[in-house]
């Protein structure tokens, strides 16, 4: 009996170590794999066109270069000095000033410097030459992320307003299987201490995502994951709003995927922010009717904004902030 019980607990033993080899191995194998991804990052990382850099702000890994232009075809791009996608470094001192917030929706992925949300809003606001409207859109920044963003950015241009548009996929989360449109750029400054769960994680993110680009059932896997944690992010912008007292709004972007057969595939989503953003005193808008007459009109097959979706953006956010409230909104 005692050799029995000797002679089971070296299988166990060994079973154990063939395990562990397994995974060892595993785990060289993808540190050699990434070793060659790193080395392409790296190229990009030097390439005179690339407008990202380091950050000293952990919380954010990276951020713009300063006063860079760049065109390529007909598409222009201007980071000023201060960090924004703006062609002045003119603070707006003495007129009222907007932040846009969000990611590269409101960056303006595709889009020349004129084309973008904020440039559009400023266009459609021009009359009103006290107004500045501020570019607050950096691509890849998922809640987390805008959230010490916005708490950066508040200090260089105190806005009177910040309008937040929404985009689901800044339910993103970085560090967990919900790491999402910016692994790439978050991942050329922050590398995985161990490669083989960080591609596990990744072979989950892109079973959910599948072939498509973006799909309703990866955004719902997506809020659904990070509900918590994201949801608490609005919770701190609302208080940071509140203790520095400027205005602070959420828009919400549509996204086009999720037009089907007439109807709206992520209202319920939609309806659950919206009602958790009333218990904080957030006023929140939800566009989505206006964008529904043709959304393949307003959005790239990304789900990112198209030159009129940013004009009718703007429209919204004029009609909703600027004309029906303009006496009581400064």
């Amino acid at each position: 009996m005692h050799k029995d019980n000797k002679v089971k607990k070296q299988r166990v033993i060994f079973i154990f170590f063939i395990i562990v080899a397994f995974f060892v191995s595993l785990e060289l194998v993808c540190q050699i794999g990434m070793m060659l991804l790193f080395r392409r990052w790296n190229a990009i990382l030097y390439n005179p066109k690339y407008y990202y850099q380091r950050s000293n702000n952990h919380a954010l890994a990276y951020e713009f270069k300063r006063n860079i232009s760049l065109t390529e075809g007909r598409q222009r791009s201007h980071i000023n000095k201060f960090g924004i996608r703006d062609d002045s470094d003119d603070l707006g001192e003495g007129k009222n000033r907007i932040g846009l917030l969000g990611d590269s929706a409101v960056f303006g992925i595709g889009l020349s410097q004129e084309d973008t949300l904020s440039a559009s809003l400023q266009a459609i606001l021009e009359k009103n030459e006290h107004v500045k409207v501020l570019n607050f859109g950096v691509p890849g920044y998922g809640l987390s992320e805008l959230r010490s963003y916005l708490e950066s950015i508040y200090p260089v241009y105190k806005p009177h307003k910040v309008i937040y548009i929404l985009n689901l996929n800044d339910f993103t989360l970085r560090n967990t299987i919900y790491e999402g449109a910016d692994n790439g750029l978050y991942r050329m400054y922050v590398h995985p201490v161990s490669k083989l769960p960080w591609i596990i994680g990744k072979l989950i993110y892109r079973l959910q995502k599948g072939n498509a680009l973006v799909s309703v059932r990866w955004y719902k896997w997506l809020f659904n994951g990070t509900r918590q944690k994201n949801l608490l992010c609005l919770s701190d912008m609302a208080h940071f709003a509140r203790l520095y007292n400027f205005e602070f709004y959420v828009v919400f972007l549509p996204v086009r995927s999720a037009y089907v057969s007439g109807s709206y595939a992520l209202k319920e989503i939609n309806r659950e922010i919206s009602d958790f953003l009333d218990t904080l005193g957030i006023k929140c808008i939800n566009p989505v009717g206006r964008f529904g007459n043709g959304p393949q009109l307003y959005f790239d097959k990304t789900d990112h904004l198209t030159r009129e979706g940013c004009k009718l953006m703007a429209r919204i956010i004029r009609d909703e902030f600027f004309e029906i409230k303009s006496k009581n909104t400064f």
